[in-house]
């Protein structure tokens, strides 16, 4: 962390007993055009013309929701807070397993023509009584990112983030990127077995994670200003990583990795890739209610308090239109992040 944001955020707290930190627009939901997959520790991909598919899931998510924040530290106590959420209907567990089995097999295929040769779970298996022992992920089980569905014939051991509940859009704290390093320090057993992996088959071991949401989310969150905004841009959409590094990324192990959190090479896609073509139709509601809608009155006679807003929404998914517009959205993805691990080999 900067030392003069430390010194500064310090003196907030002896001078008012809370910390105030300047007013910051975090963006979410990133036009396709502005995404991209930024690799940290690419060294286990150099010189590798294999990958061992460790682990690959996609997960999707059939709830979200984006909270903004006012605080209004200028304004006399006044603030104001925004949350839109949405569930989704309409894509049962065997469209999900169609999609995820059609993602792996585009993912595989790019890479096969991107000059790797592929060694699948099923292979692995065979080769390694250790990685055929590991933990598997169930198929269908909640994560911090929706619901994990692995690919038809293929197993995901379990990761060391599979536990973690992710934040909502908009809603990051002034210290969740502590939150964060905790997060990427944990490990699980394929820490350990993945480089061992790598040195008995020769190739870079990754598990992949592909997150499939149905929206794209833009929010404002400011503690100096009164003022929030948070938009949802209906569409197929790849998510990228968060700000705890949670979201669709390929973590690349090799023989001299070690098994901590953080020792792996990672390529992550920063941003969304987003279609904002219609995948259904969906119904808006105000859902904050009387109870809401009197403290609101209260506020505005006062002069305290937030202005709230929140909107709910449902989404009745049309599963034609879903699921080709989840599969262009992730063909793009997947050439998005193997042409980054390319240009590392």
């Amino acid at each position: 962390m900067n030392r003069q944001f430390v010194s500064r955020a310090l003196c907030a707290v002896l001078v008012s007993g809370a910390i105030v930190l300047p007013a910051k627009a975090i963006n979410f939901g990133k036009k396709e055009e502005s995404a991209e997959v930024k690799v940290t520790k690419g060294g286990p991909l150099k010189g590798k013309t294999s990958l061992a598919i460790g682990a690959f899931r996609v997960s999707f998510k059939t709830h979200d929701e984006v909270v903004s924040v006012g605080g209004g530290a200028l304004m006399g106590g006044r603030g104001s807070s925004v949350r839109d959420d949405t569930t989704m209907s309409g894509v049962d567990h065997a469209l999900m397993q169609k999609i995820a089995d059609q993602v792996y097999a585009d993912f595989v295929q790019q890479a096969t023509a991107k000059g790797y040769t592929v060694i699948d779970s099923a292979k692995l298996a065979t080769l390694s009584p250790a990685y055929k022992a590991l933990p598997t992920t169930v198929n269908f089980a909640e994560g911090p990112l929706g619901a994990f569905v692995i690919p038809t014939g293929q197993t995901s051991p379990v990761l060391a983030t599979d536990d973690y509940k992710q934040d909502r859009h908009g809603a990051q704290t002034t210290f969740g990127g502590f939150k964060g390093v905790g997060v990427q320090m944990a490990t699980t057993e394929a820490n350990s077995v993945f480089p061992k992996l790598a040195n008995e088959t020769g190739s870079a071991v990754i598990a992949v994670n592909i997150v499939v949401n149905f929206a794209a989310y833009k929010g404002t969150q400011s503690t100096w200003l009164s003022n929030s905004k948070a938009t949802v841009d209906f569409g197929a959409t790849i998510e990228g990583v968060d700000q705890q590094l949670l979201g669709t990324m390929v973590k690349v192990w090799d023989a001299k990795s070690s098994g901590c959190g953080t020792c792996m090479g990672q390529a992550h896609l920063q941003g969304d890739v987003h279609s904002s073509e219609a995948i259904g139709t969906f119904e808006k509601r105000d859902a904050l209610g009387v109870s809401g809608a009197t403290a609101n009155a209260i506020g505005m006679l006062s002069g305290v308090g937030k202005q709230e807003t929140h909107k709910a929404y449902h989404l009745t998914a049309d599963p034609v239109a879903y699921e080709k517009n989840t599969l262009t959205v992730a063909k793009q993805a997947n050439e998005m992040l193997l042409d980054a691990m390319v240009k590392e080999r």
